[in-house]
C-alpha cells in the first residue's frame, strides 16, 4: 500500500431535482445542495486512493471544511478534483476543488482516516448492543 502526496481523483454528478437544497432541506432554492456538493467532494477523495488500498481497508471521512462559492442549477454537472496533500500516520488530507460548466463552485480541505473495514464495522455495530 503506497499512499503518497500528489495522488488525485475525480467524481462528477449531474444535479437532479432530488439534489437541490429545496429537496434535501438545506435551503429553499432549487440549486445544488451543499450536502450534495460535499458528497461529490468526498467521492473524489475516495477515488484518489482507491487503487492503493488492500481489499480489507478503506478510508472514512473525519472532517471537511467546505466553501460553496457558486450555485449550480438542475441539469448541470458538478465535477470535483481531489489531491492528496498530506499523510500523517493513518490521516490523509486532501485539497478539493469543484466546478460546473461555468467555473468553480467550491473548494474544501478534507481529512480521511485509513481503517480496517471489519474491525471498524464490528465496533460500529457493538455500540448498539447492550
Amino acid at each position: 500500500m503506497i499512499l503518497r502526496k500528489g495522488l488525485t481523483g475525480t467524481a462528477s454528478r449531474t444535479v437532479a431535482d432530488t439534489d437541490t437544497a429545496l429537496a434535501v432541506g438545506s435551503g429553499s432554492l432549487p440549486v445544488c445542495a451543499t450536502p450534495v456538493l460535499s458528497a461529490v467532494m468526498e467521492a473524489a477523495a475516495v477515488d484518489a486512493v482507491k487503487g492503493c488500498l488492500p481489499s480489507s481497508a478503506t478510508t472514512v471521512g473525519i472532517s471537511l471544511t467546505l466553501r460553496h462559492t457558486s450555485p449550480t442549477t438542475v441539469g448541470h454537472t458538478v465535477t470535483a478534483r481531489a489531491e492528496l496533500i498530506e499523510t500523517e500516520g493513518r490521516l490523509l488530507t486532501f485539497r478539493i476543488t469543484a466546478e460546473d460548466e461555468a467555473g468553480e463552485v467550491g473548494c474544501a480541505e478534507h481529512v480521511r482516516c485509513l481503517i480496517e473495514s471489519a474491525p471498524f464495522m464490528e465496533k460500529a455495530e457493538k455500540k448498539y448492543r447492550k
